[in-house]
């Protein structure tokens, strides 16, 4: 089981490489066959660099995220998050939670965001619709 440090420390990498844009080291701090649910109530995705691309390929977008509360309960924390996002000059404020889990070399093994996100725009995304059709 890895230490509290580095279940604090995998959290603390995945936020500053994200911040810093380091897409390399970013990918780095997931352990191989990591899955991601993002949100939760969408089916489990690999962590590609796709899973980066999304977020990071509109020009003139940012996303800063800051760790406001981290609970750590053996290989797994449960951090509580504010992300700064501008899209086309617009800076929005949004909330969420983060379920992590860590594994004995202090990589993140699996990762669960709780955001509010309306039932309509969790049914319009790609991969709900395949899972509920018994594609995924």
């Amino acid at each position: 089981m890895p230490s509290r440090e580095q279940v604090r420390e995998a959290v603390e990498r995945h936020v500053r490489f994200w911040n810093e844009g380091d897409k390399d080291r970013w990918l780095e701090n997931f352990a191989p066959g990591c899955v991601v649910e993002d949100p939760v109530g969408t089916p489990p995705k690999p962590v590609t660099l796709a899973s980066w691309d999304v977020s990071h390929s509109e020009i003139g977008t940012t996303w800063l995220i800051h760790i406001e509360r981290m609970i750590i309960s053996g290989p797994e924390a449960l951090v509580l998050l504010r992300t700064e996002a501008t899209i086309d000059g617009r800076t929005y404020d949004m909330e969420y939670a983060g379920n992590w889990t860590v594994d004995d070399e202090g990589r993140i093994t699996h990762a669960r965001i709780f955001i509010e996100v309306p039932e309509s725009d969790l049914r319009a995304q790609p991969e709900y619709r395949e899972y509920e059709e018994g594609r995924l």
